[in-house]
């Protein structure tokens, strides 16, 4: 087995791997300590599973229903933020109330912005559910009225995107995904209750608010995993490619174990390629060489 794509001592013991055996090549985190974050696994790709909570606005309408907006009095900012480095075991927590300058329904969340943005700038892939379209635009958001630098790099993984791409549920909430696949449950609140005492300062509501965002990438890590096969299959959009991590060695691009069977062929318009099937993760890739062809073989037209 590779080091590099193998950190968790759970996954070595469940493949029967000794974690003693692999080899390591230690990365400073210096940045991300000192601004008490924790920091990713010291080899292999940093893989940030990560969950934002915000405000709402509050704005000037006419009425209740079907109404729009006369005017913004207060735009919304981030509230929270739980994180986790795949492959390890701490779920990480950053607020505004633990900025020593908070006080009640403040809209200054620098504190936040920063730390976050210090954490996409450290992982080479983001996972979160709906991801793409809310939490990394909510904090781009941020980052540009920070005037925080872009983050270096990095790949997104959206689990609403796979799970909508590649099977038909009733609902793709990730509260309802964990209950069909029996990964677990989102922590029940009192909802828009909850947000405005913690809005206030409310320290019995932050703590609760704490427990709930803390349960989301909890629960979001079970979800990725659960559909780990699925993701980058041939022919679709990827996730992660583990090779870049294990340079010379074919290794799963998903998971980067190293053992894998033929498992057929891929076929373009033009082209041929050899699948393999991970025995890890049980996903599909493909061959970056495609099948040579000869004269008498080769497609003629398209």
């Amino acid at each position: 087995m590779i080091r590099n794509a193998k950190a968790d001592p759970t996954l070595c013991d469940l493949w029967g791997i000794d974690p003693e055996t692999l080899t390591a090549e230690p990365v400073s985190d210096e940045r991300l300590e000192g601004l008490g974050l924790i920091s990713p696994p010291e080899t292999g790709p940093a893989i940030l599973v990560y969950d934002i909570e915000n405000t709402p606005g509050l704005a000037w309408v006419w009425g209740a229903y079907d109404q729009n907006v006369i005017a913004m009095e207060r735009d919304w900012h981030l509230l929270s933020f739980a994180y986790k480095w795949l492959n390890t075991d701490e779920v990480g927590f950053v607020s505004t109330y633990q900025d020593t300058e908070f006080y009640a329904d403040t809209t200054n969340d620098k504190f936040v912005a920063e730390r976050l943005a210090a954490l996409f700038d450290r992982a080479d892939v983001v996972v979160a559910h709906n991801g793409d379209k809310f939490d990394r635009r909510k904090a781009n958001a941020r980052f540009l009225f920070w005037g925080i630098d872009p983050p270096s790099p990095y790949q997104t993984i959206d689990t609403l995107k796979i799970a909508k791409r590649e099977f038909n549920n009733y609902s793709n909430s990730l509260q309802e995904l964990g209950r069909i696949h029996e990964l677990g449950a989102k922590v029940q609140n009192s909802g828009f209750k909850l947000w405005r005492d913690c809005m206030r300062g409310d320290a019995a509501a932050w703590q609760m608010m704490e427990d709930y965002n803390r349960q989301d990438v909890v629960l979001l890590e079970s979800l990725y995993i659960k559909l780990l096969p699925w993701i980058g299959l041939p022919g679709k959009p990827s996730g992660i490619n583990y090779g870049f991590w294990n340079k010379g060695t074919m290794v799963c691009p998903n998971c980067g174990h190293d053992h894998l069977t033929e498992a057929g062929v891929h076929r373009t318009l033009v082209s041929e390629f050899e699948v393999y099937r991970c025995e890890r993760c049980r996903s599909l890739s493909r061959f970056r060489t495609r099948i040579p062809q000869t004269k008498d073989t080769a497609v003629k037209l398209v």
